[in-house]
This record gives C-alpha cells, structure tokens and sequence, in this order.
C-alpha cells in the first residue's frame, strides 16, 4: 500500500524506491506473503515508481512507434547513464511469483499486473506464457478499457500471440469497439497490429465504425496511430473513411504544435497503402514536415524523404529538398545503414524525376554522406540490400563530381557485395546438398539402386 500510494503521487527518491525494491525482494519472505492483488498493486507501483524516477512518462510510452525503429524520437528520453534499473534477481522473483500466484487474479489484476510487468520492460517468458493460458478463458469478463489496455502492452512488448488467444480477445472485444474512446482504440488498434496480429472482418468493421464517428474528438496522436497501424497490417480503408480522415486530421497534422513523430508516421502510413490523398492535403503535409525538419531526428529524416518520393515524386519542389538537405547533412552521423540506404535511394528518384535536384546536393551533404556511409561500412553495420540500396543510390544521383572517398567508398562496397554474394551462392549450395543426403540409417543409393548395364 505504501509504494502503491508513493506511485500515485508520483515518487521521485531513487534511494526510497531502491529500499521498497530490496524489501520485496528475494531476501525476504514478504512477496510468498502477498496475495495475488497485492502483488498486482506492488508490480504496477514499482513500474510507476521507476518511470518517474527516470523522467519517463506513460505518454512518452505512446510515442514509441516510428517506423523502422524500436525507440523513440523524443529528445527529452533520459540517457541510459541516468536511468535507475531494477536488479535482475528481483525481477526474476516478481515474474515467479505471478506465475505461481496466475490463478487469483481478476480481470483488473491481470490487466493491471500485464502493463506493470510491461512498463518494467520485462523480457516475454514463461511469465507471458502463464498469462495467455490463464486470462484466455476470462477475456469476456474483461471491460472494454481492460481490453485495450492488454492489448497495448501486448504491442509494447512485441508479443508473439497465439492464435487461439487472439480468437478470444477478437471474440471478447468485437462488441465493445464503438463505445471506445479515440485512444482506447489506438491502443486496441496498434497493439494487435504490432504484434502482427490480424484482426478478423467483423472486428475491423467494428472499428472502423467506431473511429470514424469519433474522428472529430480525436487528438493528433490517435489520428497518427489510427494510420500507422493499419499501414503495419497491410489495410487501405474505404474512402469514405479516408474522406472523413482528410477532414479531421488536415489541420491538427499541420499545426506547429504537432510532434514530428506523429506527422511523419502519416505520411509514412499513406505511402504505404493503395491510397492517393488528395492533393492540397499532401502539400499540406509536405509543408508541415518542412517547417518541422529542424526538429526531426535521423529516423524522422528518412522516413519523410522515403515517403515523399513514394507518394508523389513529382510534388517534391526545390526549396522543399533544399530545407530537407540543410536539416538532414549535420544529422547524416547519426543515420544507420537502413536510413542511410533510404534516404540516397529517395534523392536518386527526385534526381530522376527533376533535372534540377543534382544541383541542389551541394558537395558538403555529398561528402557528409559517404563520411556516414563508410563509417557504417567499416563497422559492418550493413546488410546486402541497405548496401545495395547505397551503391545504386550514389550512382544514380547525378553529382557535380566524385571525389576521391565516394571513389574508395565505392571500391570497398562493390567487393563486400561480391564477397555477400558468393558466401549466400555457397550457403545454398551446402543447404541443397544436406537435403539430398540420406536420412541416419537409411541406405544409400548405391547399395540398393540396380546397376546399369554397360
């Protein structure tokens, strides 16, 4: 009771957190003690606990949903040296005793103990396991909002979820879909889709129902979310929908106040469905992400030049690329290999598409480039296709010149691809060659097969 009150009005005290951890821990009895409830109120409290004490916030949880990356874009995230991190010991005692505690627990309980262990960050085990298999049968007495938030920690934690649980909480939540609020079903939403699972046809109807009457209410987050999750399962709304969408959304997306992150997963979520927005809303995009390049990060970058050149190549004009060649050269350090990889391939389409895009690449962005792409190179950051993406992209771009370090650069990364390439060829070839093998035991050709007669 005490952490869960320390936890409800925000705790602070690193040094009061560490002497409730090392007194539940497994030095003591006190945790074969607590009753399922109790060790419910203890996990989501000490996650609380540490999430304030590392500055984190269950809305900067939220925001952890670019594309292409596992974090967050925020500057605000603390660096890894300040974060407070529990012992393993006594999350290793934590996640025991809620396995052996799994069939007390209400629908509350599990709910609330799930996000816990999910905010702790707590790797999917036998613990998540435990969880399937427990709250499989009870899913039609979860309430709508327990519902969404299982499914969010679900997605936060990258889960794997069997089909038959997923049939459950598909059959659970249909109904309760459209009296959802706009967030609750972002978290529905995105955690399935992160997760990789699909909902079924009715479930989908249900909220596209539910969402599309409660589009004007919505915040910018839940409008970027709403979009992101279905580009991640694949899905093209009916253009009603998108209609009403185009509606709500132009003005919260285009204001200063939106977070670059929100933004850029839109544009990134059209560019990958069967859907062409109309015009004036694209070019309102496009001129929000120029406004906003200052505040993007390397992810942010990439993503917003790669869908920009997915969408429509051609609206893509000079001072645009200009704006995004300026914010993106200090920042190319800090680009992977992937981003690095998308974004010369985006340049090489504009360069296609525009006679004058070369002569907007001045020598510095080209030099900062190749300076990034072989300090990748030389870590062995790159796989085959990000690779291949960067040879391709730097020959396709017509430059003024080609220096001497592009030239080495060059060099080096066509005889990788050659070495990649034949250590893939040579894989194969040992692959086919053990599945022709006999199985142990069995004879071989020679000793049964008739011989040929000469």
């Amino acid at each position: 009771m005490i952490s869960h009150a320390l936890a409800k009005v925000g705790l602070q005290d690193q040094q009061l957190l560490s002497r409730i951890v090392w007194a539940t821990g497994p030095e003591g009895e006190l945790l074969n003690r607590l009753d399922a409830q109790q060790l419910c109120n203890l996990i989501w409290s000490v996650a609380v606990c540490v999430d304030a004490v590392n500055g984190v916030t269950a809305a900067y949880m939220a925001q952890d949903v670019t594309p292409g990356s596992s974090s967050s874009s925020s500057s605000s995230r603390p660096s890894p040296l300040q974060q407070y991190e529990l012992p393993r010991a006594w999350l290793g005692v934590v996640s025991r005793a809620f396995q052996y505690k799994i069939s007390g627990y209400s629908s509350a309980g599990l709910t609330m103990a799930l996000w816990g262990l999910c905010r702790l960050r707590l790797a999917p085990g036998r613990w998540l396991k435990a969880f399937f298999e427990a709250s499989g049968s009870q899913l039609g007495q979860f309430s709508r909002q327990e519902l969404a938030v299982v499914a969010y920690a679900l997605g936060k934690m990258r889960a794997e979820i069997p089909p038959q649980w997923l049939s459950q909480y598909l059959a659970a939540s249909t109904e309760g879909l459209t009296q959802l609020s706009s967030q609750e079903l972002s978290m529905s939403l995105w955690g399935l889709a992160t997760c990789g699972a699909a909902p079924h046809k009715a479930w989908l109807m249900a909220w596209f129902l539910s969402s599309r009457a409660s589009m004007q209410r919505a915040s910018t987050q839940d409008l970027s979310l709403w979009l992101y999750s279905l580009a991640l399962l694949r899905l093209t709304p009916s253009p009603l929908w998108c209609t009403s969408y185009v509606e709500a959304s132009f003005a919260p997306l285009t204001a200063r106040s939106t977070h670059p992150q929100e933004l850029v997963n839109v544009m990134w979520a059209i560019s990958c469905m069967e859907w062409s927005p109309p015009m004036l809303y694209w070019r309102g995009l496009l001129d929000a992400a120029r406004s906003n390049f200052g505040r993007f990060n390397a992810q942010d970058l990439a993503n917003c030049i790669s869908a920009a050149t997915a969408v429509d190549v051609s609206s893509i004009e000079r001072p645009w690329l200009a704006s995004f060649l300026q914010a993106s050269e200090p920042k190319l350090p800090s680009f992977s290999s992937l981003q690095l990889a998308h974004t010369i391939a985006a340049l090489a389409a504009v360069d296609k598409a525009h006679d004058w895009a070369a002569t907007c690449i001045h020598a510095a962005w080209q030099e900062a480039f190749v300076q990034a792409a072989a300090r990748q190179l030389g870590n062995r950051r790159f796989k085959s296709r990000a690779l291949e993406l960067v040879v391709h992209g730097l020959r396709q771009v017509h430059f003024s010149s080609s220096p001497q370090p592009q030239q080495e650069f060059m060099r080096r990364a066509e005889a990788l691809l050659e070495h990649m390439k034949r250590a893939q060829q040579d894989g194969q070839q040992q692959q086919q060659q053990q599945q022709q093998q006999p199985e142990p035991g069995q004879p071989t050709p020679a000793a049964w097969l008739p011989q040929e007669e000469e």
